[in-house]
């Protein structure tokens, strides 16, 4: 994109109608205090303001940074167009660490104060800009920024000691971001001028460059030098190695549980502080959703079902409040992808080759049609998504196949429809981990716009990741097992966590009738729990004892330092068990779903006598690890942690080279 070539005193001399100007790098210089490091400040005066409330400035600093970081996630994935508010940030910090409602403008004098430590004017331009407006020039300010205007004429009246703008325009209150181009357009239908009369200045190659010359206007970019990044990228890096340091220095493992711990309470402390963690993700994420009042949640069964119980006790127990309709979609694989399939779209070839590697398009067919068929001889050819299209476009034989798929397919439309109702954002909530569920809904209904929100999210299959823009992973976001991303461990161990939250019932096949569909949602229209409590496996009730020892107002503490344990446990778990880790955690046979009765097994049964016969059923075990523990006995250690050796150095091996292991 090619900028106006004049340097900022050509600028001046042309003496144009209106001067517009960013603030932050702009007027305002940072100094080189990297935005973690400022986030640290504010957490310590708020521990300060706030005596024996808040905890410690740990948490605090915790609490701002999953608040922020999920409301721009958010944001993004949501697609409004609207940038996020320094209110609704700190609204939720102060909601998760306890504060009453009327600590945010507190909170936001804070935010203010360490900004005026962080900040110093740029006195050259300003004083350019005070010669451009004595000369009949229109100075404004335009900024993206999650202050509101107000906020940011009290630090730039502070800063500079009076006002120099005629007008300020933010993101945080003009309906759109420099970064995508829509507050330029604010800025040009407010000011009434043509695009060619506002000049634009800032430091930003893309919001000030790209995008206010996308919008008609000329653009002056005059980025910060390569040395003052390199020195903010260094005070960050120095910040970070700070708080590793402070979190190793604070860490005091609890012990092991002992001989005498039950396998509950041993489930409890390990499963517990994950789930509410993910619970509380959980709850940043949409109610940074519920800002929209035409929004919905919907908990995809049969894992989504168990995971609204479990988010549903948790919102009891902690006072945390969520004005958002939440709804239990009756959804499967196979019943997504009937639509997908009648669209003939990419997302249903992709899910049927993968489903029927090695199986005929027969076997593709039935799965479908949730019941055998009467076919002609070609579907019982190996499975091609090309020709499977074809026989059910051309093949007499196949039009039983194509009645049951428009008909199933209308049966669940209805379901959906009835459910999201007039809502415009539609926020699905599953286990994970591909999230082929929500490419395939995507493929069918084009006309929804559909976020899918996971446990975990991995693309362990290689496929395609254009629903990865609209899919996040609450506690995991990662291709592999990886040396920087603790929470990665849910890899190596799938069937555990997925296993955990789903309900001991079938996985849906064929879309029940409008009757029976209403009759099964009624028995979970509340998702409570003493209702399905025979429903859900003895991992989730321990993990549903933690849920209910959480507080209001220290619950954020305590997970927080809860999780750190559970995560290194649960890690310690999967790599290296024992046989009787083995006996405690192995999650049993899962079935294949998809349509299909066949089962797999976390841990493979062995084939016959033998080592060859060992080897071959940890070659195909779901838990290696574990099947190493139950097949070879005393050798175990050394074998688990060479295979750990390998993770490793895979993971190394990517990171000097660079990659990411997501």
């Amino acid at each position: 994109m090619a900028y106006i070539n004049k340097d900022v005193d050509s600028l001046f001399a042309s003496q144009p109608t209106v001067i517009s100007c960013d603030i932050f790098d702009t007027v305002l210089l940072r100094r080189s205090i990297s935005e973690p490091r400022r986030q640290w400040m504010a957490a310590t005066r708020i521990v300060r303001r706030f005596p024996g409330q808040s905890g410690s400035i740990s948490a605090v600093y915790l609490a701002r940074r999953l608040s922020q970081e999920t409301a721009y996630r958010g944001n993004q994935l949501g697609r409004s167009g609207l940038d996020v508010t320094i209110r609704e940030i700190l609204s939720r910090q102060a909601a998760l660490l306890g504060f009453p409602p009327e600590s945010l403008e507190d909170l936001v004098a804070i935010e203010i104060e360490v900004e005026k430590q962080s900040l110093v004017p740029n006195h050259v331009l300003i004083s350019r800009l005070k010669q451009a407006h004595l000369r009949g020039s229109r100075v404004i300010a335009v900024s993206d920024t999650p202050l509101s205007i107000s906020d940011l004429e009290g630090l730039l009246h502070s800063l500079i000691g009076e006002t120099i703008f005629d007008s300020i325009y933010t993101s945080a209150d003009c309906g759109g971001c420099k970064h995508n181009g829509r507050l330029f357009r604010h800025v040009r239908g407010a000011e009434g001028v043509d695009g060619n009369e506002l000049f634009h200045i800032g430091d930003n190659r893309h919001s000030d460059g790209d995008m206010p010359t996308l919008a008609g206007h000329n653009a002056v970019v005059r980025p910060r030098s390569q040395v003052y990044i390199a020195s903010r990228v260094l005070d960050s890096a120095l910040f970070k190695s700070t708080q590793i340091v402070r979190r190793k220095g604070a860490y005091h493992p609890k012990p092991a549980p002992g001989a005498g711990q039950s396998p509950h309470t041993q489930k409890r402390i390990v499963l517990g502080p994950l789930v509410a963690e993910y619970c509380l993700r959980l709850w940043l994420y949409l109610s940074c959703a519920s800002q929209d009042d035409r929004s919905v949640a919907l908990f995809c069964a049969r894992g989504g079902i168990g995971q609204r119980i479990a988010f549903e006790r948790f919102l009891a127990r902690t006072g945390l409040k969520l004005e958002m309709r939440r709804e239990n979609l009756l959804v499967s694989r196979v019943i997504a992808s009937r639509g997908a399939v009648l669209s003939q779209s990419p997302a249903a070839s992709d899910a049927l080759a993968y489903e029927f590697k090695g199986g005929s398009l027969r076997d593709a067919a039935e799965a479908l049609a949730g019941e055998p068929l009467t076919l002609g001889a070609d579907w019982d050819r190996p499975f091609e998504a090309e020709l499977f299209f074809a026989l059910l476009e051309e093949d007499p034989s196949a039009k039983a196949l194509n009645s049951i798929l428009v008909e199933q397919n209308n049966r669940f439309n209805q379901h959906l429809e009835r459910l999201i109702g007039s809502a415009k954002r539609v926020l699905l909530c599953d286990t994970g981990l591909y999230g082929s569920t929500v490419r395939l809904l995507q493929a069918a209904r084009p006309d929804i716009h559909f976020e899918l929100l996971l446990l975990a999210r991995s693309n362990y299959r290689g496929g395609d990741e254009s629903h990865f823009a609209q899919t996040v992973g609450l506690l995991s976001e990662a291709d592999q097992y990886g040396l920087n991303k603790r929470s990665s461990i849910v890899l190596r161990y799938w069937h555990l966590i997925e296993s955990l939250f789903e309900l001991a019932v079938p996985s849906a096949t064929t879309f029940p009738s409008v009757a029976e569909l209403d009759s099964l949602s009624n028995g979970f229209a509340n998702s409570s729990f003493a209702k399905t409590d025979h429903l859900v496996g003895e991992s989730f009730k321990a993990a549903s004892e933690y849920l209910d020892e959480l507080a209001e107002r220290t619950f954020f503490n305590r997970i927080m330092a809860d999780s750190i344990d559970s995560w290194r446990r649960l890690k310690f778990i999967v790599i290296t068990p024992k046989k009787p880790d083995v006996d405690l955690w192995a999650s049993g046979p899962r079935g294949r779903d998809f349509g299909r009765a066949e089962t797999v097994e976390a841990i493979t049964t062995l084939s016959g006598p033998g080592l060859m016969a060992r080897i071959r059923a940890i070659r195909y075990s779901r838990w290696k690890e574990g099947a190493i523990a139950k097949y070879l006995g005393w050798f175990r250690a050394p074998v688990q942690w060479a295979l750990e050796a390998v993770y490793l150095g895979r993971s190394a091996i990517l990171l000097l080279r660079g990659q990411s292991i997501r």
